[in-house]
């Protein structure tokens, strides 16, 4: 009985000192999930924003990526299809 006792003391001390590094891990688990789920959100809306008659409407910092569609909009005149090459 005395060797059960031990062993079980034994047992809820290694469970508590595991226990920061699971949670631990845990956190950091659930961090890359939230940053995943936020690249797919961000890629889904991406999606979401292409127009067909715009072909390169990528979220990029190039001033060469994409037509400034405020002004034209703004003239009356149509989108021009950016040909790819």
């Amino acid at each position: 009985m005395e060797l059960y006792s031990t062993l079980l003391i034994a047992r809820n001390l290694l469970r508590f000192l595991l226990l920061p590094l699971k949670s631990y891990q845990r956190a950091i688990f659930l961090a890359i999930s939230r940053q995943i789920r936020l690249c797919e959100t961000r890629f889904w809306k991406v999606l979401r924003q292409i127009n067909p008659y715009v072909s390169n409407k990528w979220l990029l910092k190039l001033p060469c990526a994409y037509l400034n569609t405020q002004e034209s909009r703004h003239t009356g005149t149509p989108l021009i299809r950016i040909q790819g090459g």
